[in-house]
């Protein structure tokens, strides 16, 4: 007898459970899937010649992220789409040229600095310097529209009283709208990673993260709070005594070459600041032996407190922040003479360094007073024409300003992706983010939407800015001057 012989019998004798019998539904009457019949009849495919590659599977990938579909052509179609693209795009830039195009006399003092910007990047295309010369010209078309459009945004609380309205900077060198906001953040990344350094050094960095947590977390009660603030000057104490201990010191440090007045050039540059890393690996003798943070700087364009200037403010010198053990001034001077003779037609004797103060006592205090001198010069404005200021953005165009060195090396903090707090909701206690506005991405970027401040403020929309000062990072509302300076 079958299985399901057992359940028909079962269910009609029926199975006494408790008060009453269970009974147990007939196999007959249990509903059954239908298959239906297939109209054709069922074949094997052959598998497919060859399996998918790895281009295969990403450009699937893409797809489906991203929509669209692929176009895959051949080499000569490809040469041919390409022969195409460059004969359109050079029509179009020739109808775009700079004695048709009026457009630069709208922007003021910014408009004649980017049209001698885009000339230069021209000339370098037309010598074959494919990629220096266009990115003079974005530069250039990036610095006549510094702080004229914007990215809005409302609070997610109060979308039609908060609005706010961030201005889209160029991020070019030596522009005083976009020199301070980025003075602010090269203050907030590396004056973590001198702090840091410190506290590894003198081996009190575990206990520091541990007082931080504390005092950071809003709902650490008062009492334990004042005693975490207590447990913090203890340490900074300690981090001191280790300093002197072991002759460590910061101290502030500058390097100068000689110029005859001739234009900089990214050549010049980046021979600079390779004897200075040369310079400091001798003199040091390990690479992780020391830390250094320094930056590029040029004189002023007028004549400040020197009477009479051979270089005529273009003389190329380098500020810098260092942390390590006690320097040789002689020493370091006539390496920095050695290094300079390989590099330049004549050698030079610009060497500075002088211990910052309170390092002992007040150690975090002093790396922040020492950090924020130092960059001062980030936001300081170095010409005042139109050709100096453009021979300057030129002579950094492929050259950094700022390099870190040793323990400082490769410890920038990266960029942290947060809600930015509404200023007003803030003010009075009241917890609230900025939503701003733009088109979400499939693979969760966005594209910001950018509209003319001028439109923005007639609708409502209020300024936001990071203040500018070392003692307070937070966005505050301020007015916002348009002006026709760099």
């Amino acid at each position: 007898m079958s299985f399901c012989d057992l359940l028909d019998e079962a269910g009609r004798a029926g199975i006494a459970g408790g008060a009453g019998g269970l009974q147990v539904p007939r196999v007959a009457d249990i509903p059954r899937a239908v298959i239906p019949s297939l109209e054709l009849p069922f074949e094997l495919t052959p598998p497919p010649e060859h399996s998918p590659s790895r281009m295969d599977f990403l450009l699937a990938e893409m797809q489906r992220r991203f929509g669209g579909h692929t176009v895959k052509y051949s080499r000569e179609e490809f040469l041919r789409e390409e022969e195409d693209r460059k004969e359109r795009s050079q029509e179009l830039e020739n109808g775009w040229g700079l004695e048709s195009n009026p457009a630069w006399e709208k922007f003021g003092f910014r408009g004649a600095v980017a049209k001698l910007l885009y000339e230069r990047g021209a000339e370098l295309v037309e010598r074959g310097q494919q990629r220096e010369g266009r990115s003079l010209m974005r530069k250039a078309v990036r610095f006549a529209n510094c702080a004229r459009l914007a990215r809005s945004g409302t609070c997610a609380r109060y979308p039609l009283e908060h609005k706010f309205f961030i201005p889209q900077g160029c991020e070019v060198i030596f522009c005083r709208e976009c020199a301070h906001r980025a003075r602010q953040a090269l203050f907030v990344a590396y004056f973590q990673v001198i702090r840091n350094a410190v506290l590894e050094f003198a081996g009190e960095w575990e206990a520091y993260d541990a007082l931080h947590r504390v005092l950071a977390d809003t709902r650490t009660e008062l009492r334990f709070r004042a005693e975490a603030e207590n447990s913090l000057r203890e340490l900074w104490a300690r981090v001191g005594g280790q300093l002197r201990k072991q002759g460590w010191v910061l101290a502030r440090i500058n390097f100068t070459i000689w110029s005859d007045g001739s234009e900089i050039t990214p050549e010049r540059v980046k021979k600079m600041n390779g004897a200075v890393r040369s310079t400091m690996q001798t003199s040091i003798g390990k690479a992780r032996g020391y830390g250094m943070l320094f930056m590029d700087e040029v004189g002023f364009e007028t004549r400040g407190h020197i009477r009479e200037r051979k270089a005529g403010g273009l003389n190329l010198h380098a500020h810098g922040l260092y942390f390590g053990p006690y320097l040789d001034w002689e020493r370091t001077r006539d390496l920095w003479m050695r290094e300079t003779e390989k590099r330049f037609p004549q050698v030079s004797r610009g060497f500075w360094v002088q211990a910052v103060r309170g390092l002992k006592s007040d150690p975090e205090g002093a790396i922040r007073h020492a950090l924020n001198h130092m960059l001062k010069y980030v936001s300081k404005p170095p010409a005042v024409t139109a050709a100096r200021l453009t021979s300057l953005i030129a002579a950094f165009n492929t050259a950094k300003r700022v390099h870190s060195l040793g323990l400082f090396y490769g410890k920038k903090p990266k960029r942290e992706k947060r809600d930015c707090p509404c200023p007003k909701c803030r003010s009075i206690g009241i917890a609230s983010t900025i939503s701003f506005q733009g088109d979400v991405l499939p693979n969760g970027g966005c594209i910001p939407r950018l509209a003319s401040i001028e439109e923005l403020r007639a609708q409502g929309y209020q300024p936001l800015y990071g203040d500018g000062r070392t003692s307070n990072f937070g966005d505050v509302v301020r007015e916002y001057t348009d002006g026709d300076s760099p």
